[in-house]
């Protein structure tokens, strides 16, 4: 069962990759014809907290859902802020597909958001007076928070989501046995593949964060003189012999 998402962390990597790489692409053609796009992601996984992951992924949406949904839903009544915020993110659920997955998965970013502002803010402000929280403790914290939220976004049959939630907080399933099982179903190359396809990820979301720490643009290393040749050598050498549809297309 650890093999159906012991690899989620992956899956979300695929996404963000793939969202954001033709998003980008659409941003250099428009570039080229002298329009300028809304540059549509800002380094996600860079973020320390949801309310910032949510400024920083699929911005023109997110936009698009608070002045359209969120601020005329809420209108002059702020009181009832919360649960349209709420609302508005069970919506945007709903937008992604008409199945529960998505309606689930959008009212469980939406609760994170309520649970920052209503309990985690106050509690860390007391807290961190004594014990100051790292910065890294931050952003995992939001990385594995919107990592679980892959599961919700990507299994649409309910009873497996439920099956691998629970698995998930089965301390068994974490087992030597379980982990040699998953990583035995794949032959050497794919396996040797899939390492070299993680090592560059994390080289580029590396290059975000040394870019966010130094107070530059998201992709300012990336796009780099010494670096974005080195880049696009790489897209021709690994690019796929067989054509593959972008995962977004299909909303």
């Amino acid at each position: 069962m650890l093999g159906q998402f012991g690899f989620c962390p992956i899956i979300y990597l695929r996404i963000y990759f793939d969202f954001a790489g033709y998003s980008f692409v659409a941003v250099g053609i428009a570039s080229f014809l002298g329009v300028k796009l809304t540059v549509n992601f800002l380094a996600p996984y860079t973020s320390q907290s949801i309310n910032e992951f949510w400024r920083r992924w699929h911005i023109t949406l997110s936009t698009w859902f608070r002045d359209y949904v969120f601020l005329p839903l809420m209108g002059s009544n702020k009181k009832w802020a919360a649960f349209y915020l709420f609302l508005t993110f069970t919506l945007s659920g709903f937008w992604h597909g008409a199945a529960w997955n998505f309606i689930i998965w959008g009212a469980y970013h939406g609760a994170l958001l309520l649970v920052l502002r209503y309990l985690g803010r106050p509690f860390y402000g007391l807290v961190g007076n004594y014990f100051p929280r790292p910065q890294i403790v931050s952003w995992f914290l939001t990385f594995a928070s919107v990592t679980l939220g892959c599961l919700f976004f990507m299994e649409t049959n309910s009873q497996r989501l439920l099956t691998k939630l629970i698995t998930i907080l089965t301390p068994s399933a974490y087992s030597w046995r379980n982990l040699q099982a998953v990583f035995g179903s794949y032959s050497i190359n794919e396996i040797s593949a899939l390492l070299l396809v993680l090592a560059l990820s994390l080289f580029v979301l590396l290059m975000e964060h040394l870019a966010v720490w130094q107070g530059k643009f998201e992709y300012d290393l990336l796009l780099s003189r010494w670096l974005s040749p080195i880049l696009l050598a790489l897209t021709i050498l690994l690019a796929a012999n067989t054509p593959s549809e972008f995962i977004y297309f299909e909303f």
